[in-house]
């Protein structure tokens, strides 16, 4: 489980799929994947979210210069509105008026 988090925090901002981190580990991409749940309480696609958003908060509370497009990229989200919607949905308010409100 400790490597697995390691794995994860070492490349979340990369193209991660549960597959490479099986092959990593010595372990079925089944096995990964039931296993996953039991210890996480989430999908393994959940928790690499999680992680990126997680990134994405430390990088707006340090790196208040960088856009939102930057942010996004630096903590592996494909394109903006999908990390948009992913914050939202984990935060509960969107990027822009999150950083607006640590601003303040």
């Amino acid at each position: 489980v400790a490597r697995v988090k390691s794995l994860v925090y070492e490349k979340y901002n990369e193209e991660l799929l549960l597959n490479e981190i099986a092959c990593e580990l010595n372990l079925h991409p089944v096995y990964l994947c039931q296993q996953f749940s039991v210890y996480f309480n989430c999908s393994f696609g959940e928790y690499i979210r999680k992680i990126r958003i997680e990134k994405a908060v430390t990088f707006m509370l340090t790196k208040k210069y960088y856009s939102l497009t930057e942010i996004a990229y630096t903590c592996g989200f494909a394109d903006q509105s999908h990390f948009i919607r992913t914050f939202k949905k984990n935060i509960g308010t969107t990027p822009l008026a999150f950083k607006r409100f640590i601003a303040e």
